[in-house]
C-alpha cells in the first residue's frame, strides 16, 4: 500500500516535470516571437524615420 502510494507520487512528479518542461518551451517560443516582432517593428519605424529625415533635408536644400 505504501509502495503504491510512493509509486503514484513518483509518477505524478514526473508528469509535473514534463508539464513544466512543455510549458517552459511554449513560453520561450512565444516570448522569442514577441521580441522578434517588436524588434522588426522598431527597425522598420527607425528606418522609415531615417529615410523621411534624409528626404526632408534633401528637399529643403
Amino acid at each position: 500500500m505504501i509502495a503504491e502510494a510512493l509509486d503514484t507520487l513518483i509518477t505524478l512528479g514526473w508528469a509535473l516535470a514534463a508539464w513544466v518542461a512543455v510549458l517552459a518551451a511554449i513560453g520561450t517560443v512565444v516570448l522569442m516571437g514577441l521580441v522578434a516582432s517588436l524588434w522588426w517593428t522598431l527597425r522598420a519605424v527607425l528606418r522609415l524615420a531615417r529615410s523621411a529625415r534624409i528626404y526632408r533635408s534633401w528637399k529643403a536644400s
